[in-house]
Formats: structure tokens, sequence, C-alpha cells
């Protein structure tokens, strides 16, 4: 067969997962069985490290976080996992921790690294230039994955304008743009599997857009082709059209 059927799911936040979502996305996988698995980055949380995180965020168990998020990069059999902002804040650490936390995080990073290998997973770091995946070939109508470097709403347009054909996580909402280019530029953002009511959010107005979700679809390997989907949330009911018959 030369299509070849992907998954891409993002921002899973490690115990701040939602349970429902973790689900319904195992159960997907489990029946579309794709071959290309891709985790779009914020697999973990790790809010104790966040820059200004409070005394509450700092006291929460650091190791139950981490093991949530490693163990849903098993369960879904990632073979992709571009790192996102807050996977990069185990390499923040070491500038400014002391003693104990700074030898703490250098043997989780260790260990993600480890991890991802024996799943046979493919890391990709954070980063605008190195932090690039691509699916498919560019000229045939494939993307550059990322995890996603602005805010807002017009997050995804400028991600267009820099990467061109595009997908990527990071805001938590779903959207799909088309430029009006010669070689039919165009980029989707993917929705998170975290939950919707995180403390950080709760001041937001563009959380409001929030929503579960992942995508799917399939890849040419012969081309490079890609055709991709949504899957959305309808109430309580996912909507994942999966025919992707060739005539």
């Amino acid at each position: 067969m030369a299509w070849r059927p992907f998954v891409i799911c993002g921002d899973s936040h490690g115990d701040m997962i939602d349970s429902k979502a973790r689900k319904s996305f195992l159960d997907f996988c489990d029946a579309y069985r794709p071959d290309i698995r891709i985790h779009l980055g914020d697999a973990i949380d790790f809010r104790g490290w966040r820059k200004g995180a409070s005394p509450e965020d700092k006291a929460e168990s650091m190791q139950r976080d981490y093991d949530m998020g490693m163990q849903f990069l098993r369960d879904m059999g990632a073979t992709v996992w571009l790192w996102g902002n807050h996977d990069k804040r185990v390499l923040d650490v070491p500038s400014s921790a002391k003693g104990s936390m700074r030898d703490y995080a250098g043997k989780i990073a260790t260990d993600m690294h480890d991890t991802a290998k024996q799943i046979g997973c493919k890391v990709v770091p954070w980063g605008v230039r190195k932090g690039v995946y691509e699916l498919g070939k560019i000229r045939a109508g494939g993307y550059r994955v990322i995890h996603g470097y602005r805010h807002g709403i017009h997050a995804l347009v400028a991600e267009v304008k820099t990467y061109g054909r595009v997908i990527h996580g990071h805001i938590h909402c779903r959207g799909s743009f088309v430029g009006s280019t010669y070689d039919a530029t165009e980029g989707h953002t993917i929705p998170c599997l975290c939950r919707l009511d995180m403390d950080y959010a709760a001041g937001n107005e563009t959380g409001l857009r929030q929503e579960h979700g992942w995508a799917y679809g399939v890849v040419n390997d012969r081309t490079g082709a890609v055709v991709f989907q949504h899957a959305r949330k309808i109430g309580r009911d996912w909507i994942t059209p999966s025919e992707f018959g060739v005539l």
C-alpha cells in the first residue's frame, strides 16, 4: 500500500491530561491502526519548573506528572515526539537550580530520551530551526510539523508565513488556514488532550477557543502527498470520518 495512515495529537500535559479525551484518542488509535503516530509536544507539564511557578505548583508531585506523561507516549505508541516548551523545561533547570534538583533534572532528561528510544520514538528537539518534522513531501502536499511558537488568534497565520505548509499545536485549539499563494500554502492547528480548566488559562479569554481533538489521515510513501482530517467532538460524540478510498 502506498498510502499509510497517521495520527497527530499534542498538549496532553502529563497528569493534567483529560481522562475521557485520552481514552477516546487511544480507542481511535486501536481502530485506525496508524503507522505514524506523532505527538506535537507538551507531553509533560513540568509546572513546578515554570518561571513564576506558585508555591502550590512547586509542592505538587513532579514524579506523577512525569510518569503519566511518559506512559501516555507508550500507550499511544508514539513514533515521533516533538518537544514542546513544557517538555523543554527540564533542560532549563540546570542553569538555575541547586544541587539535588539539578541532578534530578539531568536524570529526568536522560530518562526521557532513553524511554523514547525504547518505544521506537524519534525525539525532535524544541526550537524554531531544529524543531521541525516533515510529514510527506512539501512540494507534493505534505506538511512541516512543529510544536508551535506563537500565541493568540493569529498564531496559525503567523506560523504559515514562517513555515509554509504547517501543522502545529501549542494553542490548544482547532483551526485551518489556506493562503492565496501559487503553491497552495495552508496550515492546521491541532486541539489538545489536556483539561480545559487549567488554572493558567482561567483569566485568558483565548482559552474559550480551546477544545479536545486530534488529527489523522494518510500519507503517500511514493509521492509524499498527505490527506488530512480533524477529529472533532460535537456534544458527546467524536466525529471521525475515516474512509480514504482510492479509486
